[in-house]
């Protein structure tokens, strides 16, 4: 009987414990925001960048663009304007036709030029999305579901400046019709996304976070890179420990300064950087794009995130943007970004 009784102990013990484990492992998300609107070129305008940034491949690119704007005149699928009025399937084809002027500044000097002709899919050179960002508490993983997708039509004149741009309409996702059968649209796919916007004139989810959530995501974003558990790399790809990284942007400087007043002593004095996370404006993303062509659902899986800061001069002048550090949720990255993607160009 004591045996017994000592097997059906360890045997519950045992249970716990597997339960235990697997509720840890569960996914528990939380929101990181209902609602953001940003926009990604699909076909890069510059030449010497890598194909993958700001671009998708030609033909798969070719097939997303057909299937948006061929699924967008089924009367089963819900568009809205750019307002975000519902919008009727029958009047796309006043949307595709172009008579507008166009005015822009080439060398310092104002320049118009007549728009004229009607959209193709050949024309849909960006897209704007709006999403909803989920967060899991267990392991630092983003989550991006997309809700609506707008075609963007582009124009550039023959130095490759961009002249004008069309936003079509929102396709909003029909997640009734989800199907497993995905068809991948690009092995990866760099861009960035503001997440502070500081046009209060704009609504509040175009391009933008509302601060409280921006604030908490950030935070936890520089926690889990302090913690050491996940794969850091600095824009070069040389891999960073965590302590590199935190000495990178927390550090103290010491300066021999001038008193202003007689006898005009030379003092030293130590400057303390310390890095805010509030300082954080875009997080530049890698990811991998599917497709559904019954629904439209674009399914991107994350690779690697990057945050991306404003940097400044000593006068506090404005010097371009600075990425932080990547952390790669693929153990494939960054070694395979160095290899050669033979036949693969924009």
């Amino acid at each position: 009987m004591k045996k017994n009784t000592l097997f059906y102990w360890i045997l519950c013990v045992s249970v716990a414990s597997l339960i235990v484990s697997a509720c840890s492992k569960k996914k528990i998300q939380t929101e990181i925001t209902s609602r953001i609107e940003y926009s990604v070129n699909i076909q890069s305008p510059e030449a010497d960048m890598e194909w993958w940034i700001q671009n998708i491949d030609g033909t798969k690119r070719d097939y997303l663009t057909n299937q948006l704007m061929g699924m967008a005149a089924d009367p089963q699928i819900q568009l809205e304007d750019i307002n975000y009025k519902p919008l009727r399937n029958n009047i796309l084809q006043s949307l595709y036709f172009l008579n507008d002027s166009a005015h822009y500044l080439n060398n310092g000097l104002a320049v118009d030029t007549l728009i004229k002709g009607e959209i193709t899919s050949k024309n849909i050179k960006r897209l704007r999305f709006r999403e909803q960002w989920l967060l899991d508490a267990n392991a630092f993983e983003i989550e991006k579901k997309v809700l609506a997708v707008c075609p963007v039509a582009v124009f550039y004149n023959n130095e490759g400046k961009e002249i004008y741009s069309k936003p079509l309409y929102w396709i909003n996702i029909n997640f009734k019709n989800t199907s497993p059968d995905l068809r991948n649209i690009t092995e990866r796919i760099q861009y960035d996304v503001p997440i502070h916007n500081l046009n209060n004139k704009k609504d509040w989810w175009i391009e933008n976070i509302e601060p409280q959530f921006r604030d908490k995501f950030l935070n936890t974003l520089m926690e889990a890179a302090y913690s050491d558990k996940y794969r850091l790399y600095d824009n070069f790809k040389t891999k960073l420990t965590a302590a590199e990284l935190k000495n990178s942007l927390n550090f103290s400087d010491t300066i021999r300064l001038t008193q202003a007043n007689p006898p005009y002593n030379e003092f030293d004095t130590v400057i303390v950087h310390k890095f805010d996370p509030k300082d954080i404006h875009s997080i530049r993303f890698i990811e991998e794009w599917k497709l559904s062509p019954i629904s439209l659902e674009i399914t991107k899986r994350i690779i690697g995130i990057c945050p991306v800061v404003n940097s400044y001069d000593s006068n506090n002048e404005f010097r371009g943007i600075k990425p932080l550090f990547w952390i790669y949720f693929n153990e494939k990255y960054p070694e395979c970004i160095t290899e050669i993607d033979a036949g693969i160009r924009k």
